[in-house]
């Protein structure tokens, strides 16, 4: 996709695609747009009494299964709970998943990134193109709901991504498949490739 690229965190990351990040955000709040995640942390974290001390963190107590954005100092990650006592924990980085388990306390942390992969779908027309991959409005998550189904004939959590300025979903799937996701969604109209520079625009707080 000729795509400039820069090296984050270790991965030679697409920064922007042809026309600039500012054509890319433009087009997200105007249509719908697909951002590589696949360089973030995915891990599994369990242990008993796990679903107290999150509460303890995020001051509520939710029913399994859900997902959640709990804010740590200066950072933010996204914990998915699909039964008792077992989360999986989507971050920007390794640190910030090492505060979380400082907090938990004794618990089993399992690293999944490479096992894992991860899309995010962001846009004002976010629906119209789900609708093109047979999943139906009311099955898009809102809130604090987390969906598992199939999307592309690929089983997939489903998630609402609360980061954006515009209807957002975080898609987590196995990483077999995120070559295979990442075409079906570019070659779904009209939808387009955004780099990271308009996923930072798109997310900041102070926009």
């Amino acid at each position: 996709y000729d795509a400039k690229t820069a090296p984050v965190a270790g991965w030679n990351l697409a920064k922007n695609f042809p026309g600039g990040a500012t054509a890319e955000v433009k087009h997200t709040l105007e249509n719908c747009s697909v951002f590589d995640r696949c360089h973030t942390v995915r891990v599994r974290i369990c242990g008993e009494g796990i679903m107290e001390k999150l509460s303890g963190v995020t001051g509520e107590r939710m029913t399994v299964p859900f997902a959640v954005a709990v804010a740590l100092e200066d950072v933010e990650l996204t914990v998915i709970a699909m039964m008792e006592n077992d989360l999986l924990v989507l971050a920007d980085n390794e640190n910030s998943v090492n505060k979380l388990v400082e907090l938990l306390g004794n618990v089993e942390v399992s690293d999944l990134s490479d096992q894992l992969a991860q899309l995010e779908i962001a846009g004002k027309k976010l629906v119209d193109v789900m609708a093109d991959f047979d999943v139906p409005e009311e099955e898009i998550p809102q809130g604090n709901s987390v969906v598992r189904r199939p999307v592309a004939e690929v089983n997939s959590i489903m998630i609402c991504n609360h980061r954006f300025q515009v209807p957002a979903l975080t898609l987590v799937f196995t990483s077999e498949y995120a070559e295979g996701m990442w075409e079906e969604f570019v070659d779904t109209y009209p939808v387009k490739p955004a780099g990271y520079a308009a996923y930072d625009i798109l997310t900041s707080k102070s926009n």
